[in-house]
């Protein structure tokens, strides 16, 4: 019998279990949903606030220092020309009028005056970057960013936006709309492009746009870093989320199968990615050099938009910048502190440049230091240094200046937008609400071979004129000065003379024609301008014209001076110096004998009052000039003061002490001198004693009164001067900060100050320096000294010797700018050495 074959038998519900073990398990609907919703915000939230920036090419942002700085090509090294705009911030209020507009106002004056160059510091935009709390209403009150429905549409998705409508009919109806950061940078920038070009889409100025990044531009590169790491992680998070998902889905299979082996390997793996996903995927736990490659993605794509949407710009600079206009290194610096709306950067600048100094070879010095940021105004200060093995030997003692820039604003709009808030919150607003605060922006130019800086503060009343900026016509006349409203006026501005004094300031004149081989700062000055045919129509000495016996100044010994034995053996080798001709040998004798008097001083008050009168009489024409070229302006003074103003110093003042019921006005006595020298001169004019003033009020050296150029007829602007020698000071930090504070806080009875600009003087510290401010200008000259002793004891800094120019506009600050133009020691010497001559470009367009 045949063996039959075995037939296999497959159960049904066997076959079915099989098949389900091999199945992949599947996720639930809502399973499937949630990870579609994490992968689809992980990757849009980035896409939507940023955009792809890695596209953005890497910006090539020169590095600088003093050795290296970036050249700004100019038309004539020796006479260059830059305008100074500091954080315009745009994206702030705008003006309700064009012509109105500060920020293009400023680059058409930068057209008009052939700029060579705009440079701009500090804060291009303003953008609010923080996280939404209690006080952004209070910041957004300074925003005034127009809104462009189509830009903003961009960002929102495609359905939404088809059941919304267009944005703009949201807008008008005053429905919330919302922004990403890349949109609101796309409108800034969009605002950025049509402040610099016109109306046909040329650029307003023509020249090339130079821009340092500023707090704000930081402020978004930090705001950006930390959202795309936190879009990052949140990316992350939702991977680590997706894998954790598939991994129940998994684990729930094994379980239903019964695969214990499966089950662990599961449960392990989804430990791991829970590890990964709680305890790794932080914030802080990002690598800094990712978090680097972030922030430096923002830098590119801010450096891209500004070169490409400011025509011919170009940034230079973060952080601290070095550039050379012409022959002359400037530095362009940010507050590194959150104090600029409080004043004081300039003062804090000038201790870093201090010790920079110190650190640095002299010749990688900055001539100019520029701090830009938010300031409450303008100021100007000083610093003395000398260059070790300098080539040229005149060039070896130097001061370099240190400006606290106005920001590029409208003062007035910001004021009365101050005016309606209860709280000031943003910086912005605090900044408007700051006394004094003032505006505007600087031109800087600077005259070689000394070089001579000169500084034009051109105020917010200036730029906000719209009779010069509305009306071409009248804009053509300003910049071609044929509107006699931007005539200037210029004043010639020293003190702390210190006649007398053993340690004054004295200048080698060799080839002097009159045999004056040494001269006094003044002197040194008087012949210059008399000269170089300088239109000076104003003086002021504000004290300390002779040295007097403020202290046991006779205790004071030149360490040079010579005693009569040591000085006859020293002429007497002169005399016996074969080499020399008969004239070179009388000519050092002569040099010799002068410096060793000088070297002596002159002990008693009395006579450094007459022997001031003896060294100022070959320099009486000066005097004269001032007096004719003031009346044939029409000049017109009231108060205390006059063409000539001579005041009285604390020297002169502490020189009676004790309970001594004599004193003598330094003032005084020094007017009747100079009366003396011009009428023993010739000149007597009806009217001389009326034109030089002595300034006191009792026993205080005091001018208060006003002037105006009374040709103009009713277009003259009636300005206020106040002159006192001492308005309290600041031997280590901004020593013009008392005299801005102690001017506004003293307030005013007198018919001199109000509701005008005033011209405010004073000296006193050595130190000097200058300040605009909401309703003053304010000029301290330095002193006309060597160090000595008494400096060097109290460890102060050392003196800033030198005078100034001041001048300003006929018809007042809207019609022309505050300016400043300062001689100092370098300056001088090269005059009294006859290497150099005033250009009359220094003082153009006198009244």
């Amino acid at each position: 019998m045949e063996k039959s074959k075995s037939i296999k038998t497959v159960n049904p519900r066997a076959k079915k279990e099989t098949a389900k073990k091999q199945e992949k398990p599947k996720m639930s609907l809502s399973q499937h949903e949630a990870i579609l919703r994490d992968e689809s915000i992980a990757a849009k939230r980035f896409e939507m606030l940023f955009g792809d920036l890695k596209k953005i090419p890497s910006a090539r942002i020169p590095k600088t220092d003093g050795a290296s700085p970036f050249e700004i090509q100019v038309k004539d090294v020796n006479a260059p020309v830059v305008h100074i705009i500091n954080s315009p911030l745009i994206g702030t209020l705008e003006p309700a009028d064009e012509s109105l507009d500060i920020l293009r106002n400023a680059l058409r004056l930068a057209e008009g005056q052939k700029s060579d160059a705009v440079l701009i510091t500090g804060n291009l935009i303003y953008c609010l970057v923080e996280k939404y709390g209690k006080q952004r209403p209070y910041r957004t009150q300074v925003v005034g960013l127009p809104m462009d429905p189509k830009i903003i549409e961009s960002s929102y998705p495609k359905a939404v936006l088809e059941k919304m409508g267009p944005l703009a009919t949201r807008i008008k109806d005053g429905k919330v709309v919302f922004l990403t950061l890349k949109i609101y940078l796309d409108l800034i920038f969009k605002l950025v492009r049509e402040k610099f070009i016109d109306k046909s889409g040329q650029p307003i100025f023509k020249g090339k746009v130079y821009v340092t990044l500023g707090e704000i531009e930081e402020s978004i590169a930090m705001h950006y870093a930390n959202e795309a790491l936190r879009a990052e992680v949140f990316r992350e998070k939702a991977f680590a989320h997706k894998q954790i998902s598939l991994l129940r889905v998994e684990l729930s299979g094994a379980r239903k199968d019964g695969d214990k082996q499966a089950e662990e390997k599961l449960l392990e793996a989804i430990n791991d990615w829970q590890i990964y996903s709680r305890v790794l995927v932080l914030m802080g736990n990002i690598a800094p050099g990712h978090i680097n490659e972030r922030r430096q993605e923002m830098i590119n794509y801010l450096v891209y938009r500004i070169e490409s949407d400011i025509p011919n710009a170009k940034v230079i600079g973060t952080g601290d910048t070095y550039v050379r206009i012409g022959k002359q290194i400037v530095s362009i610096v940010s507050d590194k502190t959150t104090e600029s709306i409080r004043g004081g950067l300039a003062g804090r600048l000038r201790k870093k440049i201090y010790n920079y100094i110190k650190a640095h070879p002299g010749e990688k010095i900055p001539a100019v230091v520029l701090g830009g940021g938010l300031n409450p105004w303008g100021v100007g200060l000083y610093a003395s240094y000398r260059v070790r093995r300098c080539k040229e030997p005149l060039d070896d003692v130097r001061m370099a200046e240190i400006i606290q820039l106005l920001p590029c604003i409208d003062s007035h709009l910001y004021r009365e937008v101050v005016r309606r808030m209860l709280k000031a919150k943003d910086r912005v607003a605090r900044l408007a609400s700051t006394t004094n605060f003032q505006s505007g922006i600087q031109t800087l130019r600077f005259f070689e071979p000394a070089p001579i800086p000169r500084f034009d503060w051109y105020t917010s009343e200036f730029l906000t004129n719209r009779e010069i900026f509305a009306d071409e016509k009248t804009f053509e006349n300003f910049i071609n000065n044929n509107d006699p409203r931007a005539k200037m006026i210029y004043s010639y501005k020293e003190g702390c003379t210190h006649y007398g004094a053993v340690f004054v300031a004295r200048y080698d004149s060799p080839d002097d024609k009159n045999g004056r081989y040494i001269k006094y700062h003044n002197q040194v000055l008087f012949e210059t301008f008399v000269r170089d045919n300088v239109p000076i129509h104003l003086y002021q000495n504000d004290g300390d014209i002779q040295h007097w016996l403020n202290y046991q100044a006779y205790k004071e010994v030149d360490n040079h001076l010579k005693d009569p034995e040591d000085l006859l053996a020293e002429l007497t080798k002169i005399e016996n110096n074969k080499k020399l001709s008969a004239q070179e040998r009388a000519k050092a004798i002569k040099i010799q004998s002068l410096l060793n008097s000088i070297r002596t001083g002159v002990i008693q008050p009395e006579e450094q009052i007459e022997v001031w009168g003896k060294a100022t009489a070959p320099y009486g024409v000066f005097f004269k000039n001032v007096i004719e070229r003031a009346r044939m302006a029409g000049v017109k003074m009231t108060g205390n003061l006059n063409y000539i103003a001579i005041g009285q110093g604390n020297h002169n003042e502490h020189s009676f002490k004790g309970n001594t019921d004599i004193r003598f006005s330094e003032a005084k006595l020094t007017r009747k001198e100079l009366l003396f020298i011009l009428m023993r001169a010739g000149y007597n004019p009806p009217d001389l004693e009326e034109r030089i003033a002595a300034c006191q009020m009792s026993g205080v050296g005091m001018a208060n009164g006003t002037f105006l150029v009374s040709s103009l007829g009713q277009k003259a602007y009636e300005y206020c001067i106040f002159m006192k020698h001492k308005h309290g000071s600041s031997k280590t930090e901004d020593n013009m900060r008392m005299m801005i504070t102690n001017f506004s806080h003293r307030g005013t009875t007198d018919d001199y100050e109000e509701g005008r600009l005033t011209i405010n003087l004073g000296g006193d510290d050595h130190l000097g320096g200058h300040a605009v401010t909401r309703s003053a200008f304010h000029v301290k000259t330095g002193g006309q000294m060597f160090n000595g002793p008494f400096g060097l004891k109290f460890d102060f800094p050392k003196q800033n010797l030198f005078s100034a120019v001041w001048g300003v506009a006929a018809g007042g600050p809207a019609w022309g700018p505050c300016v400043i133009v300062r001689f100092d020691f370098r300056i001088t010497r090269k005059l009294a050495t006859y290497q150099i001559t005033i250009p009359p470009k220094l003082f153009p367009n006198p009244v």
